[in-house]
């Protein structure tokens, strides 16, 4: 039942990625997702899961949503016509929203005592984000 219902959850996010892409309203590729994020045109960051974040991989500034997601870089570049694909990036605010309900959905199917699978769909919040999120 766990794995049928994380299939349906990953085929919604591969959905909502082509939809993004076929939209205009996804950014692929470092150095385009940094450029979008410079002119404040992104709403959410997907990074591939062998392709994690770190702080210099952040474009600079962006203290926003962003998850991992759980496909590699081929995959990921599969689905934007790409080979390899490290990041992209979502211009759309209800578009990211409806992505980051699915990934929650995903990581909290991964976390479940059904799955032994933690890594999927994990939250990678920047924690200066978090921590001003939690100051009011």
């Amino acid at each position: 039942m766990a794995a049928r219902l994380r299939e349906r959850v990953l085929e919604q996010i591969v959905r909502l990625i082509q939809m993004a892409r076929k939209a205009g309203l996804l950014v692929a590729g470092s150095t385009a997702v940094e450029e979008a994020c410079r002119m404040r045109q992104t709403a959410l960051l997907l990074w591939a899961a062998d392709a994690p974040p770190s702080r210099r991989d952040l474009p600079r500034g962006w203290d926003g949503s962003q998850r991992q997601l759980p496909f590699r870089q081929p995959e990921l570049g599969a689905l934007v016509g790409w080979a390899l694909c490290k990041v992209i990036a979502i211009r759309d605010r209800s578009l990211a929203g409806a992505l980051i309900r699915e990934c929650d959905r995903l990581a909290a199917l991964a976390s479940s005592p059904e799955s032994g699978d933690k890594s999927q769909g994990r939250d990678i919040r920047n924690p200066k984000s978090e921590m001003r999120n939690n100051i009011k």
